[in-house]
């Protein structure tokens, strides 16, 4: 992928030509060149986008090297303290791109430390707040970035790239116990990743993988060799949600880019080929996979979720729980996990933040909708895509997740054209 952005020269290398019209000297026109790209920062903004993805990463369980919980805090926190550092050496004057996207997340943040400060979640509730301020604030000094979406793009991919990695060498490392962690799903071994978080890295750069080689972004090699791992690691974790986002991005992508792209035509021969060959060779694997040891009973309430909504949505609230929420918390109820963005956000930000997250998902996917046929709308397709699907069943967008940071990389593909041989049109 080419970098963008590289700006023309106004110094032409020629001799000046000079004559004589009504006694004064003319020259003759300068043709402007195009210069190479300037070199790259010593601290460049990939290091303050991996450091934000290190800081969204869950520490759940105990690492093989010994690492206690606490020193998994210490590391994340960490890293969101060295974001905001970079980021401001990087970005030294402190610009900043308008965008309504994060607009609305900036709102969103301030309507969540609002609600935090009651403490009714307990203290906690505040720094998880200041936390999700800080990531708005480096993502706002993220947005000339906007300018050139493929170096964004690239960051995400390589920094994906090395949190799978890690979770395969921990594979290797444990002896492949971690391949049958958490009711027989990988879990990361090293750093103790759950399966949702594992299934999220793994499908989204699959999806990204594939969506880059139908835009001409990728080579196939490369992106077979990116997207077949992490399909490896995806189904080693059952993790329903992100095949399902998974699918349903590409799909997408691969309609929205269909008229411009015969490699988009041919991706889609290829997956329902194979899809008709997984249902008929493969049935019953593919139900066993999708069954994941759990009863009928527990298919039809998604897994005990729909029982958790239940009692979320009758439980009686006061006018100020109601519309700011409770604050930000562990996205707990009653001591089970709420898993689903809309209500988490309902219960901790109330709605107010209800109709935040609808703006901002209505943003994103009125952007694919109005931008003009690109790689990037392609990219940001598949992420909202992906996105949307998620958001029914797993937690992101109302608190710092990797969930807040691709929708800003799907906002940021949006807002530049994307010509096709990489320059800005």
């Amino acid at each position: 992928m080419t970098i963008l952005g590289s700006a023309p020269s106004a110094v032409d290398p020629r001799p000046a030509q000079a004559g004589r019209a009504g006694g004064v000297l003319h020259r003759a026109p300068v043709r402007p060149e195009r210069a190479s790209p300037p070199p790259a920062a010593p601290v460049g903004y990939g290091a303050v986008w991996a450091l934000l993805v290190v800081n969204t990463l869950a520490f759940n369980g105990v690492s093989i090297l010994g690492f206690p919980h606490a020193a998994g805090q210490v590391i994340t926190m960490g890293a969101l303290a060295g974001a905001l550092l970079l980021v401001v050496v990087r970005n030294r004057r402190l610009l900043i791109r308008p965008s309504l996207f994060m607009t609305l997340v900036s709102v969103l943040a301030l309507v969540a430390a609002a609600s935090s400060a009651r403490m009714e979640p307990g203290p906690g509730a505040l720094l998880r707040a200041a936390r999700y301020l800080v990531v708005v604030a480096c993502l706002w000094l993220l947005t000339p970035l906007w300018r050139n979406p493929t170096a964004l793009l690239r960051h995400h991919l390589r920094t994906s790239i090395g949190v799978l990695g890690l979770v395969a060498v921990g594979i290797v490392a444990s002896g492949g116990r971690s391949l049958h962690g958490d009711q027989g799903r990988l879990v990361g071994a090293i750093w103790p990743m759950p399966p949702p978080q594992v299934a999220q890295f793994a499908a989204v750069l699959a999806g990204l993988a594939g969506t880059a080689w139908m835009t001409g972004m990728l080579t196939g090699r490369t992106a077979a060799l990116t997207a077949v791992p992490a399909l490896f690691l995806l189904l080693s974790t059952h993790t329903r949600t992100a095949m399902a986002g998974l699918v349903l991005g590409l799909a997408l992508a691969a309609g929205s880019a269909l008229l411009a792209s015969r490699r988009a035509a041919n991706f889609l021969v290829c997956v329902l080929a194979i899809a008709a060959v997984a249902a008929t060779a493969a049935g019953g694997f593919v139900m066993h996979w999708l069954q994941r040891g759990e009863s009928t009973q527990d298919l039809a309430n998604l897994s005990g979720r729909q029982i958790v909504w239940g009692v979320l949505l009758t439980q009686p609230r006061s006018t100020a729980d109601r519309f700011v929420g409770t604050g930000l918390s562990d996205k707990s109820f009653g001591g089970l996990s709420i898993d689903s963005t809309w209500l988490s956000v309902y219960w901790e930000q109330g709605l107010i933040g209800l109709a935040l997250v609808a703006a901002i998902f209505a943003v994103l996917v009125l952007g694919v909708l109005s931008a003009r046929p690109s790689p990037g709308r392609t990219v940001a397709v598949f992420l909202t895509g992906y996105l949307l699907m998620a958001s029914w069943t797993e937690v992101g967008l109302g608190d710092a997740d990797t969930y807040l940071l691709l929708a800003f990389l799907a906002a940021a593909c949006m807002d530049h054209p994307w010509a096709p041989d990489g320059d800005p049109s």
